[in-house]
């Protein structure tokens, strides 16, 4: 199949071809897009858009847009959806781990007025939140995922704070900065040592990482985004004998403040839609 794009697509490193088991029949003359609530992408697009001899086109994702235009969008170069399975179904047929969420709301002594994002700085560094932090890394027994929003004003004194408080553990901040095969190295090393707590942003960790044995992840930063929340979960769903008697867990903080804790009410009804067990528990500072 010859494509005619205007764009240059860089080479990828690797490419993996899609293929019947046990039947070495690779498809040809389709298009198959894994991640397809991607396929609005500029680039993505421009393949679907002059890829027009391809007789089959199929896509697959964990977390199809909510929104109704990007929905639209890549119905329109994929075609309707043909089947639909919870995180719980898939858990439940063996293809994926299981998963309990728990919401930790915080309460706190101190009114942080009502500008979004002053809140949001000043909510990070309370140190009420700062050490319910540090007692979930203190307590695992494995390689944690801790995911932020932002480098400077949270992944970067985060590391700094938990380095100081647990220096025992082997804590590590990365973001976009970092180069890919650094990233890949701390994920390979993840998967086998059990001493690794890793700060990522949300980007390059919530999506297509691979850590079988990652059994536990903690939302850090508030976020509503029903498809960081669903992908960010789906790092612990990777199938592993850690996971076969008490399956994973994803630590949801939630800031009872203005803003933020609407952002908590988002994520329980992401949870609820994939139908994952949610437990609830409150703290209040000073208690």
């Amino acid at each position: 199949m010859k494509l005619v794009s205007k764009r240059i697509i860089p080479k990828p490193d690797k490419v993996y071809n899609l293929h019947v088991d046990k039947n070495h029949n690779y498809v040809a003359n389709n298009i198959v897009i894994s991640n397809c609530h991607t396929a609005q992408a500029a680039t993505i697009s421009e393949i679907l858009q002059t890829a027009t001899r391809a007789k089959f086109r199929f896509g697959v994702t964990g977390t199809m847009p909510t929104n109704r235009l990007d929905e639209l969008s890549v119905k329109s170069f994929l075609g309707h959806v043909a089947k639909t399975f919870t995180g719980k179904d898939l858990a439940d047929l063996g293809y994926v781990s299981k998963c309990t969420i728990k919401q930790i709301h915080l309460k706190y002594n101190i009114n942080y007025g009502r500008d979004y994002n002053t809140i949001r700085d000043n909510v990070f560094l309370n140190p009420f939140r700062m050490s319910v932090i540090k007692g979930l890394v203190k307590k695992t027994d494995n390689s944690m995922l801790i995911l932020v929003d932002r480098i400077e004003k949270e992944g970067v004194l985060l590391e700094s704070y938990l380095k100081e408080q647990l220096p025992n553990k082997t804590v590590v901040f990365l973001s976009g900065k970092d180069k890919s095969n650094v990233r890949d190295d701390w994920r390979k090393d993840m998967n086998d040592r059990k001493d690794i707590i890793c700060i990522a942003t949300y980007p390059i960790f919530q999506q297509g990482v691979n850590i079988p044995s990652l059994r536990e992840i903690v939302l850090a930063s508030s976020t509503k985004s029903f498809i960081r929340v669903i992908q960010s979960l789906g790092r612990t769903l990777r199938k592993h004998v850690s996971k076969d008697l008490g399956g994973a867990v994803l630590w949801d903080i939630v800031d009872d403040v203005k803003h933020l804790q609407d952002h908590g009410n988002k994520r329980y009804k992401h949870y609820i839609k994939e139908k994952h067990n949610v437990e609830e528990v409150t703290l209040r500072e000073g208690l």
